[in-house]
């Protein structure tokens, strides 16, 4: 049995593969895009994210005018919050690549004041803030020592956190200020985008079949809400039957118990096709190709 390591070498004849979503991304009349790379484990979703990034970083036409970012989806799963832990992870990356351009840095400084501020807005919605009245009952002296805590920090802190922060104290609504969030983000971030003088910024996103089902789901959010801006692409790795399952685990008590068997079921489907625009499924493997592949790799 040969192992499951992902490499650029392509034992199985998948540079086909690799070639074709090469030139889906690299083509910015079809982007914004994200692709689902779709196939059971060990049938070489892996390497063809490899041979992606490595195709691209063999050729001098785009090379240059392409930034190529990995992540493996798995490695999220000790975060607590895996939506904002990619959001994260992908600014961090990016500003390793391309902090030093000029242009970029007010924008690096303002992407984390937004991350910081959404971050706080999830916590307060998280933790259910409560009314004074309610909080005094409970015990509740845990808000006003944030609030003095991120007041004391007030030079490093968006005022509108601090404000939300009253909102909450105080009973109020504050899903207007979680819109608006996402939205100044996505337009810091698009301007991000647009200063690196970079033509495609390619995601590859592996093992997200990996994750616990709340984490797929967030992955997949923080994609389509915070990151899918004009110049990027997303290719997701991932066996789709264990994503659509996992959808469903999450979301089956939302569905009509009136409702038919295969309606259920199609609720995983229904979902990824909101975030993926193009499905691309690996053809499996004959047990000829898997013994040849095996050969190759130890030749």
């Amino acid at each position: 049995m040969w192992s499951d390591k992902e490499t650029d070498r392509d034992f199985l004849g998948y540079q086909v593969h690799a070639d074709l979503l090469k030139n889906v991304v690299c083509n910015p009349k079809n982007l914004p895009i994200t692709i689902g790379l779709y196939g059971d484990w060990g049938s070489g979703k892996s390497s063809v994210l490899k041979l992606i990034k490595k195709s691209i970083d063999e050729d001098d036409r785009i090379k240059d005018k392409t930034i190529i970012l990995y992540f493996d989806g798995w490695s999220f799963e000790s975060f607590d919050d895996a939506k904002m832990a990619l959001i994260q992870g992908i600014v961090d990356q990016l500003e390793v690549k391309v902090g030093k351009i000029e242009k970029t840095k007010s924008f690096f400084k303002k992407i984390k004041e937004h991350i910081f501020s959404m971050r706080t807005l999830q916590s307060i919605v998280k933790n259910s803030v409560l009314p004074i009245g309610t909080a005094a009952v409970t015990g509740g002296a845990i808000v006003p020592t944030l609030l003095s805590l991120l007041i004391s920090n007030k030079e490093e802190i968006k005022e509108e956190v601090l404000s939300t922060l009253k909102d909450a104290w105080e009973g109020k609504s504050i899903s207007e200020k979680e819109y608006a969030a996402v939205r100044e983000f996505r337009e810091d971030f698009e301007k991000l985008i647009e200063a690196t003088g970079k033509d495609q910024i390619i995601i590859l996103i592996d093992d997200l079949d990996r994750c616990l089902p709340r984490h797929i789901i967030d992955n997949l959010e923080a994609i389509k809400l915070f990151l899918n801006v004009p110049k990027t692409a997303f290719i997701i790795a991932a066996d789709e039957s264990i994503v659509s399952g996992a959808i469903r685990s999450e979301y089956n008590t939302l569905v009509d118990d009136g409702k038919d068997g295969q309606e259920k079921r199609d609720i995983g489907n229904a979902y990824m096709e909101k975030f993926i625009q193009l499905p691309y499924r690996l053809p499996k493997l004959s047990n000829k190709e898997v013994e040849t592949g095996t050969i190759k790799y130890f030749v």
